[in-house]
This record gives structure tokens, C-alpha cells and sequence, in this order.
């Protein structure tokens, strides 16, 4: 589910946000839960709540640079959530540019604009960029797959490792991860029955382990050996060519 936020929303015409929000939901086919605010600290405390939100779109009124806060505090919580600003000047323009990404509706909010900045969006993250998105403990998670290193279970515990050193947890099967991940550009290849791993981020190969960039050292299972095998070939043919 694609979570939307509205935030500072004092700007003529903004009642109808919502009405073309839920227009392109529908004729887009997604599944998106739309939330408005009053104020920054309320989108902030409702993604230390409930997760993070994948848009948040942001009133910039006169002298509004509690705007620019807001969506400065988001991008530090997640840099992939899309900040789209609703202007009505170009004060603070440069201040705005600073943020990435970022998007702009200038002048009265209509559905075309709303629709063109909601699609531009959609497209970057499908086509430019490959998220995850997982929920637990009732919060709403979204990470972007390159930045993964790998997925490891434990029962029906799967913990998501990133290069950052942060780690998630989700209620899930392996299995249902590495399905789910089927046609991903970002490839991760199964090393063991608890291990999913970012074959980009492998950096060694052994007969019996693999080590990552961040010097983690994981065990291969003689079942998924020849596995191993077949991408290491393939991985060396792609380099003589």
C-alpha cells in the first residue's frame, strides 16, 4: 500500500488534493492510503508511529519555511520518500532545490498537475529505482533493494540487513521473499537455506562461504553449491565479453 501524506496544506483549492489523489488511485490501480496533517511535527510523529510515507506533499504559503524543515526532517528519516512541494511563489525556491527528490505544482492544484507529478513519481519508482516494502510491528517500512545486503530467517522471522549497518525485521518466509524478488533487476541469489544475499554486494566467493563488502562471511549449503557455481561462470563470462 503506497502511503500519501498531505502536510501545512493552507493554499486555495487544496480541498480537492484528496478528491484527485484517490481519482488517480483508482484509474492507476494502486492501493494508496492518504493522510493530511497540520503541521510538520504531526507527519513526523506519525512515521515514528506507523512508518514511512512513500509522497508527502507540502503547502508552501508566505514565508512557509516550516515547510522546508518538514521536508528536510522526512528526507533525513527516509531520502526515499518524494517530497512534492504546492507553491504559490518562488520564495524559497533555492532552499527547495537543496531537497531531492523533489517535485513542484506551481499555482492552482489541478487534477492534471496532480496526476503528472503522481505519475512521475510512480514511474521513477518503478523504472529508476526498486524498492521493498514490508510492514511490522503495524508500521509501514520502505527500502530501496540496492542498498540491501541480504535477507537472513530464523523461523517465520526474516531480518533485513542493509550496507548501512541498519537492520529490519518482518514476518515472512524466505521463500516468499526470494518469490516475491523474481524479476528484479537488483538480483539476489539463495546461498543457503537462511541466506538471500545482494549478489551485488558479494565479494568473495568460496566453496563453502561467500564474503560480502561489509566483511560478513556467510555459509554455502552443498544444496546451493552448484548455484554459486553457475554465477561465478557467468559472472566471468560477462567480464571477457
Amino acid at each position: 500500500m503506497l502511503r500519501i501524506a498531505v502536510c501545512n496544506m493552507v493554499l486555495p483549492g487544496v480541498e480537492r488534493l484528496a478528491e484527485y489523489l484517490g481519482m488517480w488511485s483508482y484509474e492507476r490501480n494502486v492501493v494508496a492510503r492518504l493522510m493530511s496533517f497540520q503541521s510538520g511535527e504531526e507527519v513526523l510523529f506519525e512515521m515514528e508511529i506507523s512508518g514511512d510515507f512513500a509522497v508527502v506533499f507540502i503547502g508552501m504559503g508566505p514565508d512557509n519555511i516550516a515547510g522546508i524543515e518538514t521536508a528536510l526532517s522526512v528526507k533525513r528519516q527516509n531520502r526515499l520518500t518524494n517530497i512534492v512541494f504546492l507553491v504559490e511563489s518562488m520564495q524559497y525556491l533555492k532552499e527547495m532545490l537543496q531537497i531531492y527528490p523533489v517535485q513542484f505544482v506551481f499555482g492552482q492544484i489541478t487534477r492534471k498537475k496532480i496526476f503528472e507529478a503522481m505519475d512521475r513519481f510512480w514511474n521513477e519508482r518503478r523504472y529508476l529505482q526498486e524498492n521493498f516494502f514490508f510492514r511490522f510491528n503495524h508500521r509501514s517500512y520502505m527500502i530501496d533493494l540496492s542498498e540491501v545486503l541480504y535477507f537472513s530467517s530464523e523461523g517465520r522471522v526474516v531480518e533485513i540487513l542493509l550496507e548501512t549497518g541498519r537492520r529490519y525485521r518482518v514476518y515472512t518466509r524466505l521463500d516468499t521473499v526470494e518469490q516475491n524478488l523474481l524479476g528484479s533487476r537488483v538480483y539476489f541469489i539463495r546461498i543457503h537455506q537462511s541466506y538471500l544475499v545482494n549478489s551485488r554486494h558479494i565479494e568473495q566467493f568460496c566453496y563453502s562461504m561467500v564474503r560480502l563488502r561489509n566483511c560478513d562471511e556467510l555459509p554455502v549449503s552443498r544444496k546451493r553449491r552448484g548455484e554459486i557455481v553457475g554465477f561465478c561462470r557467468e559472472c566471468v563470462l560477462s567480464c571477457q565479453k
